[in-house]
């Protein structure tokens, strides 16, 4: 996925990719860190990576702690992905963690397994089909639901779907072998009005389906939780272009970016999780 960022982002941003050992050959956003310094890793998707800014959070914390602070961001995954064995050194070897709180569609309910394994098509994660084995994702198979059972099936699906999610979420918090962060890191509150007639109103916001209640059970499994919620930046324009990217919005001959955070989330985000690892790091 960071790659595929990459090759549609590369007339204005480099991400400088890096690889590292036992990492199933994904590559991840530089700089390069030595595990061996014992760094903060940072755990999350397209927000920790920092799609279409020039420095991520995790970069930024970097510089305000003095420390090593490895991301792993890999756009579009679940907390399961994570739970993947080839990820326990690196967990081990931290001096603490940060987890995104990532995407409630990317989670298994009664009709769909997550895509842990990182199967990707067009930039999105695919999950599978339990009754045949094909690939879709929640949010098609919840328009199915809403055309063939209407708002309250929707409703008992998306309840499956955040159990799931916060199981998963909750076992990679507490395999975790050093202090962790919980980060919310959206531009919505976690308390919102569910639309169960409206797919598209329902996922529109990052981190799509989770809610109140799933945060309160989720946080209570880490060692901190911090919330960022803004829009400060949000459109952010990018560069000219004539023709659209993937994930941003062409206007008037400008790529803008209204879908992931941009530079101001980022320095905010870092200045909230300073403190609170500096903390950690003290304890």
């Amino acid at each position: 996925m960071s790659r595929f960022y990459q090759s549609l982002d590369a007339p204005r941003f480099e991400y400088d990719l890096q690889a590292y050992p036992g990492l199933d050959g994904l590559e991840f956003r530089g700089p390069r860190v030595d595990i061996d310094a014992r760094p903060i890793v940072c755990l999350g998707a397209a927000q920790t990576f920092g799609r279409f800014v020039d420095a991520p959070f995790p970069r930024l914390l970097a510089d305000a702690l003095g420390v090593p602070v490895l991301n792993l961001a890999v756009g579009g995954v679940g907390p399961r992905h994570y739970l993947q064995p080839h990820y326990s050194p690196y967990l081990r070897a931290a001096r603490l963690v940060v987890v995104q709180v990532l995407s409630g569609s990317n989670a298994s309910n009664s009709l769909v397994t997550d895509a842990h394994e990182t199967l990707h098509r067009c930039g999105a994660m695919l999950a599978t089909r339990r009754d045949d084995g094909r690939r879709t994702t929640n949010r098609e198979v919840l328009h199915e639901v809403l055309a063939a059972g209407g708002p309250s099936a929707v409703r008992r699906v998306v309840a499956e779907t955040r159990a799931d999610f916060v199981t998963a979420t909750i076992e990679l918090l507490s395999c975790t072998p050093v202090p962790t962060v919980l980060l919310w890191f959206s531009i919505r509150r976690p308390r919102y009005r569910e639309r169960w007639d409206d797919i598209d109103r329902l996922m529109s916001a990052h981190p799509h389906l989770l809610d109140a209640r799933c945060v309160r059970t989720m946080r209570g499994a880490a060692t901190a939780f911090v919330p960022v919620v803004s829009r400060r930046g949000l459109p952010e324009p990018l560069w000219r272009a004539s023709a659209p990217v993937q994930g941003a919005e062409l206007r008037d001959g400008q790529i803008e970016n209204h879908h992931y955070p941009s530079a101001a989330m980022h320095r905010l985000a870092a200045r909230r999780l300073s403190p609170v690892c500096r903390r950690l790091l003290r304890e």
